[in-house]
């Protein structure tokens, strides 16, 4: 276990990287694409799984929508912030240094 915006490993440590469920909840998602690819060796490949748009993900945005109707607070970023726009992605993760 690790912090995903912090991570505890030398550069370039990992042949592989594997995020399910986690880069959408982070506090900074473009601190986790950074340090995954700082520990991944030149040529690894790294993977990340996300929920996605709140109109394709009823069984994500049930909870919400119930919240919402019964007039609960909302929380401050839901899960749903990377499916917006997909090309915000892309950029964030070439900025991190992949392609």
């Amino acid at each position: 276990m690790a912090n995903a915006e912090s991570l505890p490993f030398k550069d370039a440590s990992f042949d592989a990287y594997f995020s399910n469920l986690c880069l959408m909840h982070v506090h900074n998602h473009r601190n986790q694409l950074k340090e995954c690819f700082r520990v991944l060796q030149p040529g690894a490949r790294a993977a990340f799984s996300v929920w996605g748009r709140p109109e394709r993900s009823a069984a994500f945005s049930l909870f919400y929508d119930c919240l919402k109707e019964v007039g609960g607070e909302q929380p401050h970023r839901l899960g749903f912030h990377l499916g917006e726009d997909p090309q915000i992605l892309v950029n964030d993760m070439t900025q991190a240094g992949f392609t």
